[in-house]
């Protein structure tokens, strides 16, 4: 499956910026998940509200961006969603930065998840539950080129609409 990523190259060049900055909200510890519940997602995702926090982390290699998606654990309540504070997860993940990416609202009818994705870590971050589900890499060559490059992602899972 091919994805443009123009956007994490943009996290790179904002990171620097925001490696200083520090949260105006209330610091949201990240907390452990204990033994989590199966996932469950809606038999039905059209229209279904979820949230992302993907932690881009500086690796020898380059970037690595680690994607924990809200499906199947919660709807991404809202009061814990705002909750979340920047420098409390980027000190979690040990991140240059951190993506917080919804609440949004799933296009597709139905996802049938295989391979690597199928079952990811299980992490609760203010008290929303989410799990791991794709991973990003991208070499310090690749973030000298130009922006909108396409770059292949290893997964197997099927979107269907």
């Amino acid at each position: 499956m091919k994805f443009v990523l123009p956007a994490l190259s943009a996290v790179v060049l904002a990171s620097g910026v925001m490696l200083g900055s520090v949260s105006a909200q209330p610091a949201a510890s990240p907390q452990p998940a204990a033994a989590p519940a199966a996932p469950n997602p809606p038999k039905e995702l059209r229209g279904a509200r979820y949230c992302e926090v993907i932690p881009v982390l500086l690796t020898f290699g380059g970037l690595r961006a680690q994607v924990f998606n809200t499906l199947g654990h919660s709807t991404c309540p809202e009061a814990e969603w705002k909750g979340l504070a920047d420098m409390s997860l980027r000190r979690h993940f040990g991140a240059v930065t951190v993506v917080l990416n919804g609440p949004r609202y799933f296009i597709m009818d139905r996802i049938i998840p295989k391979g690597a994705t199928a079952k990811g870590e299980v992490i609760t971050l203010n008290g929303i539950s989410m799990e791991s589900r794709a991973e990003l890499s991208l070499s310090l060559f690749e973030l000298l080129d130009k922006p909108f490059t396409e770059h292949t992602v290893d997964r197997e899972t099927v979107y269907v609409f």
